[in-house]
C-alpha cells in the first residue's frame, strides 16, 4: 500500500521540542541522542538507573519502504 502522502513519509514531522528536557522538568531520566554512534551509550546510561528514562533520539523523517507480496 503507497497510500501515506506522494514519498509515503506519515506523521514523520514532530515539533522541534526537547523531549528529554520535558521529562527532566517532571523529575524523570532523559537524554537527546543526535548521533547514531552515541546511541548504545545513552542506552546504557538509561538501562543503568532507576526509573523512566526518556531517550529522545532525533532521526530523519524518510518514507517507510513498500512491501511487495
Amino acid at each position: 500500500m503507497e497510500s501515506f502522502g506522494a514519498d509515503r513519509a506519515y506523521a514523520c514531522d514532530l515539533s522541534p521540542a526537547d523531549y528529554a528536557a520535558a521529562a527532566r522538568a517532571l523529575g524523570l531520566g532523559g537524554e537527546q541522542v543526535t548521533d547514531r554512534s552515541a546511541l548504545p551509550a545513552a542506552l546504557a546510561r538509561a538501562f543503568d538507573v532507576q526509573g523512566p528514562q526518556l531517550l529522545d533520539i532525533l532521526i530523519d523523517g524518510l518514507p517507510a519502504p513498500t512491501a511487495h507480496a
